[in-house]
């Protein structure tokens, strides 16, 4: 892959061609993230247009890797579908590189909600997690302790204010 890293640091100095890569790139991805979403919850076309309140068609032509007319609100009726969160935010060019090296059908596999341990597993996660780094950092401190084979962490409860803050309950 350094082959890869090498070629695009020499064509992404051309403004035009770093912009037209990354929306291919873009293209590519949410049509082929829509189309393993969907075949990962074993929906048909057919089914993923209904629970959207799109037509079949329209469906095929969202997983075809050559549409570029994306609006927000459509990804968000696939989002809802889904039972995913939608994540639209602006990247640096560099970040792209690791998108593609490891462009696979299971990096594009996302849990949706009723699937998703994170919710659905009294308070325990992976030390490694993303969330549970976040979690460290808001609160400064790290609860972790060995479970078995694994090491978990408990996530620490909010209360009053903070809970308030943060959105909690």
């Amino acid at each position: 892959m350094s082959e890869l890293r090498g070629n695009l640091r020499e064509e992404f100095s051309d403004k035009q061609y770093r912009h037209a890569y990354a929306d291919e790139s873009l293209n590519t991805y949410i049509a082929t993230q829509i189309k393993v979403l969907r075949e990962q919850q074993e929906l048909t076309q057919k089914q993923l247009a209904d629970l959207t309140g799109m037509a079949q068609p329209r469906i095929a032509v969202l997983e075809d890797i050559n549409y570029s007319s994306w609006s927000i609100n459509t990804l968000r009726r696939l989002a809802e579908a889904f039972d995913l969160r939608l994540s639209v935010r602006f990247e640096t060019f560099s970040s792209l590189i690791p998108e593609i090296e490891t462009f696979s059908r299971e990096a594009l596999k996302r849990d949706k909600f009723e699937n998703d341990g994170w919710f659905h597993k009294k308070d325990v996660q992976p030390a490694e997690s993303a969330i549970w780094r976040a979690a460290c950092l808001d609160v400064g401190q790290e609860l972790a302790h060995q479970h078995k084979n694994s090491r978990i962490v408990e996530m620490p409860r909010r209360t009053g204010a903070a809970a308030l803050a943060a959105g909690g309950r």
